[in-house]
Order: C-alpha cells, then sequence, then structure tokens
C-alpha cells in the first residue's frame, strides 16, 4: 500500500511536468513556431512597445493556440509570444514590418486573417478580424523617432 502511495507521488511529481514539455515541445514544432522563432528571433527585451494585446487566439499551421497568445508591436515590427507556462520550446517571435504581410484567409474552422512571413510563405499565422486590424493601424503609424526605426521614417 505504502508503494503504490509512493509510487503515485513520484509519477505526479516528474510525470505531470515532464508531459507538460513534452507537449508544449510537440505543439512547438507541429506548428512550426520553432522555425520562425530560428530565423526571426527576439533578440533583445529593450524594444520599445507601443501596443499589446495578451491572450489572445491565434493558429501556427494546423495548431490553435487558444487565449495564450501575445501580440506587441514596436516601431520597427511584430513581437510575438506565448504566455509563460507554455514558453518551453517557443521563443518569442520578433518580425520586421516589411517581412510579413496580412491577407485575407478564411478556414471552416478559423475565419480570420492571414499573416504571412514572405521568406516562409507556406506558414500561416491567422489571426482574428480585430487583431489584424491592430496590427496594421500600427504598421502605418509614422515612425517619429529614428532611433526605434529600423528603415527612418515611414509613411
Amino acid at each position: 500500500m505504502r508503494a503504490t502511495k509512493w509510487m503515485l507521488s513520484l509519477i505526479v511529481l516528474f510525470g505531470v511536468p515532464a508531459l507538460w514539455l513534452t507537449l508544449c515541445f510537440v505543439t512547438s514544432r507541429l506548428s512550426a513556431w520553432y522555425i520562425l522563432a530560428e530565423r526571426y528571433p527576439l533578440r533583445s527585451d529593450s524594444y520599445f512597445v507601443d501596443n499589446s494585446w495578451t491572450f489572445q487566439t491565434a493558429r501556427f499551421g494546423i495548431v490553435p493556440y487558444r487565449s495564450c497568445v501575445n501580440f506587441s508591436t514596436t516601431r520597427s515590427g511584430l513581437i510575438i509570444s506565448v504566455f509563460s507556462p507554455f514558453r518551453f520550446a517557443h521563443d518569442p517571435i520578433f518580425i520586421p514590418w516589411d517581412e510579413f504581410s496580412i491577407q485575407s484567409g478564411n478556414s471552416l474552422f478559423f475565419p480570420g486573417f492571414e499573416i504571412r512571413v514572405e521568406k516562409f510563405p507556406s506558414y500561416t499565422v491567422v489571426v482574428s478580424k480585430e487583431i489584424a486590424q491592430e496590427i496594421l493601424e500600427a504598421r502605418l503609424r509614422p515612425c517619429y523617432l529614428h532611433i526605434f526605426c529600423s528603415s527612418g521614417v515611414r509613411s
């Protein structure tokens, strides 16, 4: 009887975290998050963030991320990250403004707008219409501070 309780404690103590980390790793690979994170790493936490939208829903490839994705805009691009408990194997992504486009994309199970990275057109991030509009508005805002802009003043 004591051995059973001891074994159950070990399974809970080590098995549950191991399962969680495995699930985070597998979703990162299935969604191609890791490919975008390798190509577009967030190099510094010192970006001046203009706007943030937390706990958003998005689909990366075939994998839906429900209420755990954070989008932030800076003067030079878009930052995509996930909520802390899901961060394992999901490094933050920073995509410069000139390297992605937003297009209307309808899916039977997840309607919304597609963020298409020009260098990886087969990997799409589908977001809601509201988030797409906010990102587009942030992209069109003029840049008055040259230090935060990658290419100077934008129009």
